[in-house]
């Protein structure tokens, strides 16, 4: 009724609600996972919007306005971002030089903002961006995501802004012949490719609980690939990790396609930029 009456965000939590109360393996839980994917892309905006409203104010509206870069240029101006990027700036300033780590903070920054993005678009308050020296940054939503089908697109949002930025770094370096850009763009690009491991603290572990066996194994199977031709270590881990997580039992029964290509799409070009940077 909810649904039929145009009150998605209601229908979506009465959704949510009905699916804790059911066993995983009745079929009207399946039933209700289709009916939420097929909600979900009409029910997220919505969602966001009662959960975040529009501020009032010319530059809210301005920064709005800007797309991907307001969200950017917004989320540097919190306080305990920029204080932590700073402690975090100090430590690789010191052991680097202020380019490279000046460009790896952008690098992380914009990493973590991609995961922003994402919960702002499922409805879910998220914090802003907190970094830890030495060791990297997070972000943290004010609940869990509704599928795993979000999770893993909540996960693998931040490798995708992270291979834009790669990207970006990579073009800079290359055009202006700067050692100093080049480095960032592999170490940017490595660091995301880290990230795509499939344990608990990284962001391949929010991708795989989405994943069936079978696409697990896929995984597991292009990197094994990957790493032959790169002979890259970070793309082994992967593979073994896949692999692994291939006999685990928290896979789902029902495949997940979109994610799973994501994921390919990102490990590739993650893997190829260190190449090429490398033989560069």
């Amino acid at each position: 009724m909810a649904e039929q009456m145009g009150a998605l965000p209601h229908a979506w939590e009465l959704y949510v609600a009905a699916l804790k109360l059911l066993p995983p393996e009745l079929p009207q839980s399946s039933t209700i996972r289709s009916r939420m994917e097929a909600l979900r892309a009409k029910a997220a905006p919505a969602r966001a919007e009662v959960a975040q409203p529009q501020q009032e104010g010319g530059w809210s509206k301005w920064l709005g306005s800007l797309g991907p870069l307001g969200l950017l240029l917004a989320g540097a101006g919190k306080l305990k971002t920029i204080l932590s990027a700073l402690a975090f700036l100090g430590v690789y300033w010191a052991a680097y030089g202020w380019k490279f780590a000046l460009g790896i903070v952008i690098s992380i920054y914009i990493h973590e903002m991609g995961h922003v993005a994402a919960f702002r678009r499922y409805g879910i308050a998220v914090s802003a961006p907190m970094f830890i020296p030495g060791l990297g940054a997070f972000v943290r939503g004010a609940r869990h995501a509704d599928t795993v089908g979000m999770d893993a697109r909540i996960s693998l949002a931040g490798p995708r802004w992270g291979l834009m930025a790669a990207l970006a770094a990579m073009v800079l370096g290359l055009y202006f012949r700067s050692p100093a850009v080049l480095a960032i763009a592999t170490t940017g690009a490595w660091i995301n490719l880290l990230n795509l491991i499939p344990v608990a603290i990284f962001d391949g572990a929010g991708a795989f609980r989405s994943l069936a066996k079978p696409q697990r194994g896929v995984i597991a199977g292009v990197a094994g690939i990957l790493f032959f031709i790169t002979s890259d270590i970070m793309v082994l881990i992967i593979a073994v990790a896949a692999l692994v997580r291939v006999f685990t039992n928290d896979s789902p029964e029902e495949a997940d396609t979109g994610a799973m290509t994501q994921y390919l799409v990102l490990m590739t070009s993650l893997s190829l930029i260190v190449l090429l940077l490398r033989q560069s």
